[in-house]
C-alpha cells in the first residue's frame, strides 16, 4: 500500500472522529479513540437487533403464506 493510501485511510478515519494524530518531526502518531469505536458498536448492535427482527418476522410471513399456499393445493 503506498504512503498516499496509507494517508488517505488515516484522514478519512480521522474525519470520522475514529482516530487523532499527531506529528513529531518525521514521525506521525496515530491514537485510535476507544470511545468512538464503543460509539460505532453500539450503533452496529442496535441495526443488527432492528434488522434481524424484522428478517425474523418476514421469515414467520413466507413460511405462514407457503404453508397456506399448500394447503389450497391439497383441496
Amino acid at each position: 500500500m503506498s504512503l498516499a493510501a496509507v494517508s488517505k485511510h488515516v484522514r478519512v478515519l480521522a474525519d470520522a472522529g475514529l482516530l487523532t494524530s499527531s506529528r513529531e518531526g518525521r514521525i506521525h502518531w496515530c491514537r485510535f479513540e476507544v470511545g468512538a469505536l464503543t460509539q460505532v458498536r453500539a450503533s452496529i448492535d442496535q441495526l443488527a437487533t432492528f434488522w434481524e427482527k424484522r428478517l425474523d418476522a418476514l421469515e414467520q410471513v413466507l413460511v405462514s403464506d407457503t404453508a397456506a399456499r399448500r394447503g389450497r393445493k391439497k383441496r
